[in-house]
C-alpha cells in the first residue's frame, strides 16, 4: 500500500493526544475509511452478505482473508438490511455487540457502524460508541453521532487487539455493523506510534531533584 507521511503522522499525533496521563496507551482511532486505510496494511473485509436475514445464534465465528474473529451479543444476533447488502445487528434492542477472539495477528479493526430500528431500517439520529481494547490493556473510544450506514470508525494498535464493542445510546436501538475490516498497522504508523509511547514513558519518569 502506498502511504503519505501526513496520515501516519496524524495517526501518531492522535495517539499522543489520546494518551493524556497514560504512558502505556497504544491505540489510535480513525473516523474515516481513508485515514484508516492509510494507517493500516493487508486489509481484508467481511461484508456479511452471505448471512441469513433472520436470527443468528452467537457467538458467530467469521473470517476475512487470513484473519478470523467471533462476534456475539446478549440474546444473539440478527441479519438485517437486504440480500444485496446484509447488515449484522443484535437480536435484542439496546444490547452491546462484541467482536473478539481475533486470529491472524489483527492489530487494526474498522467498519461501518450505526443503529437500526425494530423493522431493521436505519434509526436516524442515533449515537454509536465503539471501544477497542488490546492485549496490553489499552483502550480507545470513538463516538459516531447521527450515525449512518456510511459512518466509519477504525482503530490501530501496537499490540494484538482483544475486543471491539459497539454500543447504542437507546434501548430502542439495535447496534448494527457492516463491512468489517481487519488489518495490521502500516509500518510507518506502527513506528511512529511506538516512538510516541517511548517519548511518553520518558516524560513520565521521575526526574532527580535539584
Amino acid at each position: 500500500m502506498t502511504s503519505s507521511l501526513f496520515t501516519p503522522l496524524a495517526a501518531s499525533l492522535a495517539l499522543l493526544a489520546s494518551m493524556c496521563g497514560s504512558a502505556h496507551a497504544s491505540i489510535a482511532s480513525f473516523g474515516s475509511a481513508a485515514s484508516f486505510a492509510e494507517a493500516s496494511a493487508l486489509p481484508a473485509t467481511d461484508g456479511f452478505n452471505a448471512l441469513p436475514l433472520d436470527f443468528i445464534p452467537g457467538p458467530l465465528a467469521r473470517s476475512a482473508g487470513g484473519y478470523s474473529y467471533s462476534v456475539d451479543a446478549s440474546g444473539g444476533l440478527y441479519g438485517t438490511g437486504s440480500a444485496a447488502d446484509t447488515w449484522l445487528s443484535t437480536s435484542l434492542s439496546g444490547m452491546t455487540m462484541t467482536f473478539g477472539a481475533f486470529g491472524g495477528g489483527v492489530r487494526a479493526i474498522g467498519g461501518n457502524f450505526f443503529a437500526t430500528d425494530i423493522t431493521g431500517f436505519l434509526l436516524e439520529g442515533a449515537t454509536v460508541t465503539l471501544t477497542a481494547t488490546d492485549a496490553d490493556g489499552a483502550t480507545a473510544t470513538h463516538l459516531l453521532t447521527n450515525a449512518l450506514p456510511s459512518s466509519f470508525a477504525g482503530f490501530v494498535s501496537t499490540a494484538a487487539l482483544v475486543s471491539l464493542t459497539v454500543e447504542v445510546d437507546s434501548m430502542g436501538a439495535w447496534a448494527t455493523a457492516n463491512n468489517l475490516v481487519a488489518a495490521v498497522p502500516e509500518p510507518g504508523t506502527y513506528l511512529l506510534m511506538l516512538a510516541g509511547i517511548t517519548a511518553l514513558v520518558a516524560l513520565h519518569k521521575r526526574r532527580p531533584a535539584g
